[in-house]
């Protein structure tokens, strides 16, 4: 991310890891305090989450 958007873009973004159960790979974005959360079942979900 910080490739793309830089280092101070990229530090106001948190990914997290969200259980996947027995369902398909999903990810969810919100904010949260200010900051933009991407949450995904994978690190692959949670980039395209971003993306």
């Amino acid at each position: 991310m910080e490739r793309l958007i830089g280092t101070s873009r990229a530090k106001q973004v948190t990914l997290r890891l969200i259980d996947k159960g027995t369902g398909k790979d999903r990810f969810e974005v919100y904010a949260e305090t200010g900051r933009l959360v991407v949450a995904g079942t994978t690190p692959a979900v949670q980039l395209t989450g971003f993306g």
